[in-house]
């Protein structure tokens, strides 16, 4: 499972200065996080435990609140996670991605 206390640190490097970070700010970087632990497996993994949308990024958010392992503001809101769409995109898959990786494999040789 995708450590969300891990998650929060990790988002907060990524900003050119650390301080207290958004709700869109903290989905975004579990997504980086969530890629950068599972690479392309990460919608796969994520959309196994549940996590589809940001609003499930806030329930776990405010779980990890509610027993002191991370901390909000008094500005923070769990319905800063009712940001509509989903974590990651569908991609559509191209059948013809097979035939032009064998091409250039062919062209290489």
């Amino acid at each position: 499972m995708i450590d969300f206390a891990d998650a929060v640190p990790y988002t907060v490097k990524s900003l050119s200065k650390e301080r207290h970070v958004t709700a869109v700010e903290l989905v975004n970087g579990v997504k980086k996080f969530a890629t950068a632990t599972y690479g392309a497996l990460a919608p796969n993994v994520l959309k196994y435990w549940g996590i589809t949308q940001p609003k499930d990024v806030g329930k776990i958010v405010y779980l990890l609140i509610s027993v002191n392992i991370l901390s909000a503001s008094p500005d923070d809101d769990p319905n800063d996670f009712n940001i509509k769409g989903e974590l990651f995109t569908k991609v559509k898959h191209n059948s013809n991605i097979k035939e032009e990786f064998i091409t250039i494999i062919d062209k290489k040789r």
